[in-house]
């Protein structure tokens, strides 16, 4: 795993120092001196995080394919690249897997890339051709940036990368529509960044560069694993689904190292942690966060989890005092404005498991495989067309109600059915609504229309309105929020993550999941919670579950409330101009003095906003 930089330019050349410049800024996310390949028009460099062991010979990058034609540079593992090589290189005993990349390359073209599985980022460069390929796993596992102005291309792992060198940042400036987008979402989506010319490569991607030219192709997508019948027995699914998931593990547990795990409690990270230390002779090192200022701490509990299954437990603290130390530095490690504030406890435990294991592993993806999350259930009711007809009045009627029900409120009040997947995303999560943020913005500008699809077509049956609403996460939430917090904090310590809930073999069986199998009567993740059982009794889960959330609004009422007395002031709030202070003012009065505290996230996406516009260079 590593970090790839780099820029393609037949007209504009950019200097050896940009190179090193770019490859810098992403340090962190290898433990290696960086390594180059650099021409007039073509320069990337690879920065490695290397780790003991794996299935393959280790390989220095960038490498150069053995006619001389191709160098590519990579961030990521390519899952199947074994089994690609046996089935077309049969005669080629194991290499590196750069080196089985290329020559797959070689023999079948590019359309080979098209069966790739696993996590990665690509870059490939034709030196015959004069082309550039930048790719990317279907699942968006790991981060792409690039800038394109339509002459020039510079590609990094990370977008600070990009701002590293001069041409990107006079050429680029904040983007009205993704803070549009991160008011409504609470983090920047789809393929657009905060910045103008700088993109994302969109999951399951490939873009050519040829000269002034950008194509996109489109390698894999997500919906095209749907098919026509669904699994419905629950006995041959459970059976199933224990084996993939034992598979999982194992597939990840290929190096020669000390393995950690991030264990909340719940039934995702107990599944996998319970699988790991079922698959390993040494005893896997766990985490969890201990919140010991808020009631809803669920350390003790996961000890007992870690108890049972065998593990060494560590328990690591935060506090307000923690989130204060941390928040400065969020800006420089997200790029972006990056609103979940679990990105908080999410560092603290990476830097910790990094002390002990080169690689933690977590259970990501279950709640949106499995149907975990009441998205769901809200997908259900707001489809039904009784329900739509009274939503006015009963949403108006839940406002008197108390802070639960004014939350329930704001999830009814939808503007209309075509955008019920996205309002439902963003009220649940306690971001702004349509409705709300055309009161909120004083400058019209920052009110751009962005893309978000909202209702998915699989190839051989309709989806649910719950499948739909998975669909909508997985492409969305998943990919360009919860992903990319888990990047970002682990690999700012150079800890190496994997989430196996998440393989290809695993979410190609939960989408044809019969939905009876996983959510009923208001409970969610059945067929998942069945699988943990044969691991850990089920009398461990019996209470809510509350995960890496910080108190975020107990702070902002405590400690932290400082944050909205200095970042949300008039004066900051006139000087950027994105809000109408008068309306952000009522949003405070209401939080700190009417007991609305599920106003908290709007208050708090508000404050990373403008620490990100005060700080952005």
């Amino acid at each position: 795993m590593s970090a790839i930089v780099g820029f393609y330019s037949l007209q504009n050349s950019f200097t050896e120092g940009d190179l090193q410049n770019m490859a810098q800024r992403v340090a962190h996310r290898g433990n290696s001196e960086a390594q180059y390949a650099y021409t007039h028009e073509f320069g990337v460099a690879h920065c490695n995080l290397a780790i003991p062991g794996g299935v393959l010979p280790p390989s220095q990058q960038p490498t150069h394919s053995a006619n001389g034609r191709y160098i590519i540079a990579f961030d990521g593992d390519v899952s199947n690249i074994d089994e690609l090589r046996r089935e077309y290189l049969p005669s080629q005993p194991p290499i590196s897997e750069t080196e089985i990349m290329l020559q797959l390359i070689e023999k079948e073209g590019i359309i080979i890339t098209t069966q790739f599985a696993g996590s990665y980022s690509i870059a490939l460069y034709d030196s015959f051709e004069k082309k550039l390929s930048l790719f990317r796993d279907y699942m968006a596992f790991k981060p792409l940036y690039y800038f394109w102005d339509g002459e020039v291309c510079l590609f990094a792992s990370e977008l600070k990368a990009l701002r590293a060198v001069e041409y990107v940042r006079t050429h680029s400036e904040i983007n009205p529509a993704a803070v549009h987008y991160f008011l409504q979402n609470g983090y920047v989506g789809g393929t657009m960044s905060i910045y103008t010319n700088i993109y994302k490569v969109g999951a399951g991607i490939h873009l050519e560069f040829a000269g002034k030219q950008l194509k996109s192709h489109i390698s894999r997508t997500i919906t095209e694993i749907i098919q026509e019948k669904t699994i419905t027995d629950f006995t041959q699914a459970k059976e199933t689904l224990r084996d993939l998931v034992e598979s999982s593990v194992r597939s990840c547990m290929q190096h020669n190292c000390t393995y950690a795990s991030f264990l909340s409690g719940g039934t995702d990270s107990s599944l996998i942690t319970a699988v790991m230390q079922h698959n390993s002779s040494a005893r896997i090192q766990t985490f969890t966060v201990d919140f010991p200022d808020s009631v809803r701490n669920e350390s003790a509990h996961a000890q007992k989890i870690a108890k049972h299954i065998g593990t060494e437990h560590h328990s690591v603290p935060c506090t307000s005092e923690d989130a204060k130390r941390i928040l400065p530095a969020l800006i420089n490690i997200y790029d972006e404005p990056y609103c979940d504030s679990s990105a908080l406890p999410t560092l603290l435990v990476s830097q910790a498991a990094r002390q002990v294991a080169p690689i933690a592993f977590l259970g990501d993806g279950g709640d949106e495989m499995f149907m975990g999350y009441g998205a769901y259930i809200w997908a259900q009711r707001l489809q039904k067309q009784h329900i739509a007809n009274l939503r006015k009045p009963l949403s108006a009627l839940l406002q008197f109600g108390n802070d639960y029900h004014r939350r329930g409120a704001k999830v009814l009040n939808f503007p209309n059915k075509s955008t019920i997947p996205s309002h439902i995303y963003s009220q649940e999560q306690g971001y702004f609504s349509s409705a709300e943020t055309q009161v909120l913005v004083a400058n019209k500008k920052y009110v751009q229309p962005y893309e978000q699809q909202q209702y998915f077509n699989a190839l051989y049956r309709p989806l649910s309105p719950a499948e739909n609403q998975v669909m909508f996460d997985l492409h969305y939430p998943l990919q360009e929020e919860l992903i990319p917090k888990v990047d970002r904090a682990s690999m700012h310590y150079g800890l190496q993550t994997y989430a196996p809930l998440l393989s290809d073999s695993i979410v190609e069986f939960a989408l044809n999941v019969d939905e009876s199998l996983k959510l009923r009567n208001g409970e969610g993740k059945l067929l998942l919670k069945e699988v943990l059982y044969e691991y850990v009794p089920a009398e461990f889960f019996n209470r809510p579950k509350w995960g890496f959330s910080i108190p975020l609004h107990a702070w902002l009422r405590g400690s932290l409330s400082f944050l909205i007395d200095e970042w949300l002031s008039p004066q900051i709030l006139k000087k950027h101009g994105v809000v109408n202070p008068k309306v952000v003012e009522r949003y405070i009065y209401l939080f700190r003095h009417k007991k609305h505290t599920h106003l908290y996230n709007r208050l708090w996406a508000l404050i990373v906003l403008h620490q990100f516009l005060e700080e952005a260079k």
